[in-house]
Order: structure tokens, then sequence, then C-alpha cells
């Protein structure tokens, strides 16, 4: 009988190289099939716990690092995410683990409850020989081309001094529109995106003493007086902005500091109220954030409603009473207007 033809043995080599493979593939089987549901959403949960921590830590360096700025803007969002732990450490039993998460969520909101517990600046009409000024401040956006908008919000709110920044000569022929309703005018049209005007129906005098260093326009009420600041930082994108967009606070609040008169200061300033280099501006230059006490009013950007947040702005020194603020409706910009109602007490 003829020996039957057999095929070559597999090598000891080939045995080494497949039996890892299949070991690690029952290995992992048996971990998927070890760990429950409860498991993974208790590690989820832990590890955006730990996200959150990390990013309310790195918000104290907001000063000198623009990224770690960048995650002080968002109290709001970053305490709803933290309440996804908070329920899923609730549902699974871990009692402890919900006490971190909420602690965290808690320090979220509380960066937002002097917007809203707060005393406003005011909370009596102004005197009735006194007169009430608005102020409404608008970033156009330099490639907004909605010019019947923006006009129509001029129009419709009807300010004695209009603000505008990110002019450019599109919207210097836009706001010819109304230049009869504002005899006064300080038109600074620039490509770079930090054009900025002034624009006033009050007997204001433009000066040429401003802020060193920063994109800002200077008036000066006789009476009632006052000076008005408006403003446009810089963005702080990278290190070299954020050290821009800072001196460019602090020459604001060297400038506010000089003047003898109450100061309102009005604009994009690129940055949040919970940022620490804007609480700084506060505190040098004596100011008052308005939004105290009526709402966190996000302006940017204009589209995106959930992640809005506060960075054009409207602060006072004291002697300023502040009857309104309120955010406008959009005008085809990224930003959404500032609109603030005031008097100054007599010096």
């Amino acid at each position: 009988m003829a020996a039957r033809a057999r095929g070559p043995r597999p090598s000891a080599a080939c045995v080494v190289r497949t039996a890892p493979k299949l070991s690690w593939r029952l290995l992992v089987e048996q971990t998927i099939a070890s760990v429950s549901l409860r498991e993974i959403a208790r590690w989820c949960a832990w590890l955006l716990t730990a996200l959150l921590i990390t990013a309310a830590v790195l918000t104290s360096f907001g000063r000198s690092c623009w990224e770690c700025e960048l995650l002080s803007h968002f109290p709001a969002q970053l305490g709803l995410a933290a309440l996804i732990p908070c329920v899923t450490f609730a549902v699974v039993g871990r009692r402890r683990d919900l006490v971190i998460a909420a602690v965290i969520a808690a320090w979220n909101v509380a960066a937002l409850v002097p917007f809203y517990a707060s005393v406003p600046t005011v909370l009596v009409p102004p005197p009735a020989d006194a007169r009430v000024i608005r102020v409404v401040a608008v970033n156009v956006a330099a490639e907004n081309r909605d010019r019947a908008r923006v006009i129509g919000f001029v129009r419709a709110t009807r300010p004695d001094v209009l603000v505008v920044t990110e002019l450019n000569d599109f919207w210097v022929r836009a706001l010819d529109a109304v230049a009869a309703d504002f005899p006064i005018r300080r038109l600074e049209p620039r490509d770079s995106h930090y054009g900025i005007a002034l624009m006033s129906r009050l007997p204001l005098t433009i000066l040429d003493d401003k802020p060193a260093g920063a994109h800002a326009v200077v008036a000066r009420l006789p009476q009632p007086r006052l000076t008005i600041v408006g403003t446009h930082a810089f963005p702080p994108l990278s290190p070299q902005l954020l050290l821009r967009r800072n001196q460019e606070f602090a020459a604001l609040a060297a400038f506010v500091r000089r003047q003898a008169e109450p100061v309102v200061l009005v604009g994009d300033l690129n940055s949040s109220s919970w940022s620490p280099a804007f609480r700084d501006l506060l505190r040098d230059a004596g100011l008052r954030d308005t939004r105290l006490g009526r709402g966190v009013q996000s302006t940017w950007p204009a589209w995106l409603p959930m992640v809005q947040i506060p960075i054009d702005h409207a602060l006072v020194s004291p002697g300023v009473r502040v009857h309104g603020r309120f955010v406008g409706d959009r005008v085809g910009s990224d930003h959404l207007p500032v609109v603030l109602d005031f008097s100054v007490d007599a010096l």
C-alpha cells in the first residue's frame, strides 16, 4: 500500500506566533464579559470629571496662558457638563464620586451667581432733573454686508451715542444712512478689523488723548461731565496677542484712573467677565460690570446660543447710575449689540 502523503508539519515558530494572538483575543473577550455597563459608565464619568477638574485648575493661569484663559469663558457650559457625571454617579450609587462631581458643578455655577443674585447698579429711577443717556455698542463684523439690519437696529434703539467696531470703508458708507442723526462723528476705518467709530447726538468733544496702545475713541461730555471710551481689544489667540490684549487692558485702566469725571467704557474687549485679566481691568480701573444683577447677557457667537459668551461690555465708574442694560437682536454680525441706559450724578 502506498504511503499517504503528509504535508509539512507546522514549525515551532508558527505555533509561537499564533498562540499569543489567540490568548490576547480570549483575554479581551473575557475582560469585556466581566465588565458591566455600570462600571463603564462610572469610568466615563470619572474621565469627564477629571477633565473638568483640570479645566478648573488651568483657568487660574489665564493671565499668562491664552489656552487657559479660553477655558475661563465657559462656566455655564462646564457647569452643565458637570451634571453628566453627577447623574451617572447617582444612578450607579457612587456617593463619594457624586460629591466630587457636584463640587465641580457648583464651582462653575458659583461664577454665574453674581450676575443673577447681585444688586443691580441701581434700583431706583433716575432723578427728575437727570438726563438718561443711551449708548449703543455694536461690532458690525468687517465681513458683514447686512447694512439694513444694522441701520434698522440703530434707528429702532435711537442711541445718544453709537460706538461701532470693525469699521471699514463699507461700513463708513453704510453709516451715511444715519449720519444726519449724529452731528458729532469720529470715524476711523481700517482693513484690519480694528476700525472704530463714535457718533453722537449730544454735544460731545472728541479727544485726541487716548489710552496708549489701545484701539479706542474717546469723547467728553461737558454737562453732565462724562468721559465715554469706545474700544476693541485684540483677541488673545496666541501668546503674543494675549500679551498685547493685557497691555491694552493696563492702558485702559491707567487712562480711566486719570479722568476727573465719571467714565463709561464700551466695546468688544475679547474677554469674558470671568477672565483673570478682565477682573484685573475692573479692579485697576475702578470700573463696574453692568451685567451684575442683570444676567450674563452673552454676545458672541451670535448664531450659537448654547455656547455664547459675554465679550462685548459696558463698564461704568462710580457716579454713573445704570437704569437699563440689554443685548440687542442679531444684526448679521457674529456679535450681538449692547444697549446701556444711564444717568450721571452731579459733581
